[in-house]
Order: C-alpha cells, then sequence, then structure tokens
C-alpha cells in the first residue's frame, strides 16, 4: 500500500520521537525523492542528521527548509543552530540577520546571538 505524503510524515515524525532516527531517515529521503521541495520533510531530516552531531551533512537540508518557508520560525532556529554548532560564525550572522527580517522574533534573535562567541 503507497502512503501519501501526509501519511509518510506522519509516520517518519512518530519514528523519530521514538528515537528510530534510521528509519525516519530512510522515510524523509523517500518523501523528498518524489517531492524535493517539502519544506518539513526538509526540516525534519536535517534535525535528524544533525542529532547525530553531522552538522555540515545537515546544512543544506535545513537551508533547504528555510528558502521553501522563511516564515516559519523553527526552520530558522534548527538552520542558525546547525551554523553555530558547524563554527560557521559568520554565516550565522548573515542568517540571524535574514532571519529577523523575514519576522523571526526578537527573543528568538537573541537567543541565537548569544549563541555566538566574541571572537567568532
Amino acid at each position: 500500500m503507497k502512503l501519501s505524503s501526509k501519511q509518510a510524515l506522519d509516520k517518519a515524525r512518530e519514528a523519530q520521537s521514538a528515537g528510530h532516527n534510521k528509519t525516519s531517515e530512510k522515510i524523509y529521503r523517500a518523501i523528498l525523492k518524489t517531492q524535493p521541495k517539502h519544506a518539513q520533510a526538509n526540516h525534519n531530516l536535517g534535525v535528524v542528521i544533525a542529532s547525530t552531531n553531522k552538522f555540515e551533512a545537515a546544512l543544506p537540508f535545513l537551508k533547504s527548509a528555510v528558502d521553501i518557508n522563511p516564515k516559519e520560525d523553527q526552520f530558522w532556529f534548527s538552520y542558525i543552530d546547525a551554523l553555530l554548532r558547524a563554527s560557521r560564525f559568520e554565516e550565522a550572522r548573515i542568517s540571524i540577520e535574514a532571519a529577523l527580517s523575514s519576522g523571526l522574533s526578537k527573543k528568538t534573535v537573541n537567543i541565537l546571538r548569544a549563541k555566538i562567541p566574541p571572537s567568532g
């Protein structure tokens, strides 16, 4: 039986919540094969990859989610957090300003800015 993209997304989220990262990653990748511009699947796949400390590998998926839906605060937060964890501080600074322009709350922006080291 073929699942709809919503059903597949729900199944991937369930697997992710249960800590079954390999299963969720497989489902997110399957969704992206047929719908490469699926913002939520891109974001969630990036989060799954980042949860294994592979921040550089997670960045393209998180960036895609932001590019597809720049009004989603969580997408910005995850993307910028991964940039910071990958020590890409200048890109994080630039992205914080872009996020602010897209409507990210000042409170969230201040949280992210505080994570940038003074010399970064």
